[in-house]
């Protein structure tokens, strides 16, 4: 892995994101400002640079290309509660409101009131302003996010020790108990409004590198049809791919193996004989398409056929 790489999986765990989704768009930001190499010569520090990345964040519109979607309930499908998946999340969302830390942080921190979805900007911004001044040790920065007006995301900075860090802890352990993501859990205990709970949420672990590494992975709720589950799938499969996906034959996985398993130093011709010693059906008798077949079947299985010019950046 290079530095590059290690940097940004800094970042993407500092910032609470997924493994290779940090925005490319972002981290252009981020080297042209310089900032990357300044953290790499320790001229700023880790939190200084996740201070950057979220500020950038904001200045960029990048809400939601870094968070995604984020449904919260309406009034109007609360009060109607017309299907399975409504009335799940109203029953959900009551579970929720009981708990003790929630009502803590809400006696404490709102004054034992929830705030309304115009009054989640200035209240996250300015208690970010207030977290900051107060005298602490060696702070550190968390991104905290959440679900605003019309589901668009907010984006602020969560100091160590402060109020909203002690609401991204909270919300981070709603969204794991009650099947949320952290900006629906945000946007419930600062405003009580209902999040949705959606039959099937997809996540992508992207593998830059190596696109035979990405896993597509599917949380589904049981009640999912395996044929709405099935076409999730595929158009999600078909978003990531350029091309349609087509698994190798028996001659070639065995080619990419077998190469896979020799010494690296080997000489080609050696391991051509080698090849021909075990698969006397499939032999070669030169050295340069033996290689070529090797080499084509590895990069194939690793790259799923995909170009270098179409893989995600």
């Amino acid at each position: 892995m290079s530095i590059e790489s290690d940097v940004r999986e800094e970042l993407e765990q500092a910032l609470g994101l997924s493994k290779e989704t940090l925005p490319e768009r972002l981290w252009k930001y981020l080297k042209h400002r310089s900032l990357f190499a300044q953290y790499i010569r320790r001229e700023i520090s880790r939190d200084a640079l996740v201070r950057e990345c979220t500020a950038a964040i904001e200045f960029l519109g990048l809400e939601r290309t870094v968070y995604g979607p984020a449904p919260m309930l309406t009034q109007k499908q609360r009060q109607r509660a017309a299907d399975h998946q409504t009335v799940l999340a109203i029953l959900l969302a009551g579970e929720a409101r009981a708990d003790r830390e929630v009502q803590e942080f809400r006696r404490v921190e709102l004054k034992g009131k929830t705030l309304s979805p115009a009054e989640l900007d200035a209240w996250l911004h300015q208690q970010g302003e207030i977290d900051k001044s107060e005298p602490v040790g060696e702070a550190s920065w968390r991104l905290l996010g959440c679900a605003g007006p019309d589901d668009t995301p907010i984006a602020v900075q969560a100091r160590s020790g402060g109020t909203l860090e002690k609401l991204r802890v909270l919300a981070e352990r709603l969204a794991r108990q009650f099947s949320w993501n952290v900006m629906q859990a945000t946007r419930f205990v600062l405003s009580d409004t209902v999040p949705a709970v959606p039959l099937i949420k997809l996540h992508v672990d992207y593998s830059r590198r190596w696109p035979g590494a990405t896993r597509i992975i599917l949380d589904i709720d049981p009640t999912a049809s395996p044929r709405l589950v099935a076409e999730q799938f595929r158009k999600r499969r078909q978003s990531l791919f350029t091309r349609r996906l087509r698994l190798l034959g028996p001659r070639p996985l065995k080619l990419a193996a077998f190469s896979a398993e020799r010494p690296t130093d080997e000489p080609w011709g050696v391991r051509m004989e080698a090849w021909n010693a075990l698969h006397g059906d499939s032999r070669y008798t030169r050295v340069n398409n033996f290689k070529r077949d090797c080499l084509d079947a590895r990069r194939r299985i690793l790259t799923l056929g995909e170009p270098d010019s179409s893989r995600r950046r």
